[in-house]
C-alpha cells in the first residue's frame, strides 16, 4: 500500500479498498436494508458492508440510524474475511427477522434471500 503523507485516514483507506479489496467481495457484501412503519412513525435504515483495515484485517462496518439523520457507525475486526463475512450473514438474518427489508431495489446474497422467502 502506498501511504500519502498528507492524505487523511479516510482517503488511505480508500486507497487500500481500491487496491486490495477483491471487487466480487466488495459487491457480495455491501447491504442496505431499512425499516418503516408509518404507524408506529419509524423510519430507520441499516447498512453492513467489508472492509480491508490499514493492518492487513478486515472489518465489519455497521452504519444504523434514522433516514435523514445523522446515524453511528460501529466497526469490528476480525482476522479474515471470511470471519467478517460470516457476522456480516449473521447480523443481516438478525435484521431480517426483525422486519429490514433490502432498500433501494437491492438484491440480497443467496443466504439471506431464503429469510425472506422461505
Amino acid at each position: 500500500m502506498v501511504k500519502l503523507a498528507s492524505a487523511s485516514t479516510a482517503q488511505a483507506c480508500s486507497i487500500l479498498v481500491l487496491t486490495a479489496f477483491p471487487m466480487d467481495v466488495a459487491r457480495m457484501l455491501s447491504l442496505w436494508l431499512h425499516r418503516r412503519d408509518p404507524t408506529r412513525n419509524m423510519d430507520r435504515f441499516y447498512r453492513l458492508y467489508i472492509m480491508a483495515d490499514l493492518l492487513g484485517g478486515w472489518c465489519l462496518v455497521r452504519e444504523w440510524g434514522r433516514h435523514g439523520a445523522a446515524g453511528q457507525v460501529r466497526r469490528d475486526p476480525y482476522a479474515n474475511s471470511a470471519e467478517a463475512s460470516a457476522a456480516c450473514v449473521r447480523l443481516a438474518q438478525k435484521k431480517l427477522r426483525r422486519g429490514y427489508r433490502p432498500a433501494f431495489g437491492a438484491s440480497l446474497p443467496q443466504e439471506l434471500a431464503a429469510l425472506l422467502c422461505p
